[in-house]
């Protein structure tokens, strides 16, 4: 997956290249020259890639990518890279678009945890959560969704470069941050 802290790629450019970009690279470079036989790459991109669409529950494939960030630089150029490459490195490489990946586990202790970590984190510490602007909706996607989309490309894909993206639901932001307030109310910690 590489790197997926977008603050933190901002103030460390450089170490986000490596890891989300010369990473691929290296990986590539290994793997050209190989009779691919039967080999299938997943590439774990991300929808930062396409930057702040207009309307985020309707991102298809074809749209453009104009990444806002460094990370979604470097994580589209990774998967250009890939794409160029498809057919001396692997049979397939499909590269999974992903949205805000949450789930059972995720952390809630560190500075930058994405969008849910960081309400998680909040609501815990019983700090207030300010959502700004009014109707924000962001594309989220669970984490064992994403593990049985990921297995069933291993089995699957086809073969060539395909992309596709993994963008779960799209929801509102304050109901989202309800959401995490009702189930600290019932009890839910970061440890379930």
């Amino acid at each position: 997956m590489g790197w997926t802290l977008h603050k933190a790629a901002v103030r460390e450019p450089r170490y986000c290249l490596e890891l989300n970009l010369q990473s691929h690279l290296a990986l590539i470079e290994k793997l050209r020259g190989k009779s691919p036989g039967g080999r299938r790459l997943i590439y774990l991109g991300s929808i930062g890639q396409y930057g702040n669409p207009k309307q985020p529950g309707e991102i298809s494939e074809e749209g453009a990518q104009v990444p806002t960030d460094v990370q979604g630089i470097h994580k589209a150029a990774a998967e250009r890279y890939f794409q160029l490459y498809a057919r001396e490195v692997a049979d397939s490489v499909v590269s999974v678009r992903l949205a805000s990946v949450f789930g059972v586990g995720q952390p809630t202790r560190t500075e930058e945890l994405g969008l849910i970590g960081d309400f998680v984190r909040d609501c815990l510490a019983d700090r207030t959560i300010e959502v700004y602007g009014h109707g924000r909706r962001r594309n989220i996607v669970y984490v064992e969704d994403v593990a049985a989309v990921v297995a069933d490309l291993i089995e699957k894909a086809p073969r060539g470069f395909h992309a596709y993206n993994l963008t779960g639901e799209c929801v509102g932001l304050s109901e989202l941050v309800e959401c995490i307030r009702k189930a600290k109310m019932k009890g839910y910690s970061d440890a379930q």
